[in-house]
């Protein structure tokens, strides 16, 4: 009885902190509709769905503590890892979009113009991160290993990778049509590229340099933020 309440309390603990990352717009950025985001939340932590119900039943009444001192501190200790779920879920977002990159760089690899696998992930993944300094976003990636995921994880995880692959075309039209250049031997395998992505609902934007060369080790990307109009430098 005693271990079932505390589990309950726990798994109510998790819900409100799922919910209320939801209402504070912590999961916009990924896109997605929020039941795919509780569908994945309640398979990483063994939640019972009945319980999300019972809080979207609830949400415009005021919550009663639980039971107990014991219980609330339960449902607390719960609520507190609100941080950790939402790292969690973007670190599936960013498994869907590495899957992505995975899949699709293939059709930009040219080793006989300098341009090996290496190099054009290092591109996609800079240009689809924006915001996340180049080593980073590259030592993330580099740990990635494509695997099969449970169904509930890759239903999330298919939005971002479906997110990828629809923005890609509009991210990529520069880089792209340099490279495609450069295959017909219109331009020099050692170039500078500069890419700018609008991110944050178009106020702000991001300046991608990328520095082509004939080999991933002379590869460089630095990324910077550009001032909106009438925006004072800071």
């Amino acid at each position: 009885g005693e271990e079932r309440a505390h589990a309950a309390a726990r798994q109510r603990g998790l819900v409100a902190a799922v919910e209320d990352l939801i209402e504070s717009g912590g999961f916009v950025k990924f896109n997605v509709d929020p039941d795919r985001i509780r569908r994945l939340v309640a398979y990483l932590y063994q939640i019972d769905w009945q319980v999300f119900v019972e809080a979207e039943q609830a949400r415009h009444h005021e919550r009663v503590e639980e039971p107990n001192q014991a219980l609330e501190a339960t449902y607390q200790e719960a609520y507190a890892r609100r941080s950790e779920i939402a790292r969690r879920v973007e670190h599936y977002s960013h498994i869907g979009i590495f899957t992505f990159v995975h899949n699709y760089h293939r059709n930009w690899v040219a080793p006989e113009h300098g341009r090996d696998a290496c190099m054009v992930q290092q591109a996609m993944v800079d240009i689809i991160f924006p915001l996340t300094p180049h080593a980073e976003i590259w030592e993330e990636y580099q740990a990635f290993a494509p695997a099969k995921l449970p169904e509930p994880i890759w239903q999330f995880s298919r939005q971002r990778y479906l997110w990828a692959k629809d923005q890609w075309p509009n991210l990529s039209g520069r880089i792209t049509t340099i490279w495609t250049l450069q295959d017909f031997g219109l331009l020099p395998q050692e170039l500078d590229v500069n890419t700018v992505i609008s991110v944050a609902d178009g106020r702000q934007h991001k300046l991608v340099k990328i520095h082509t060369s004939s080999t991933a080790e002379g590869m460089e990307v630095e990324k910077e933020t550009l001032h909106a109009a009438g925006e004072p430098d800071r």
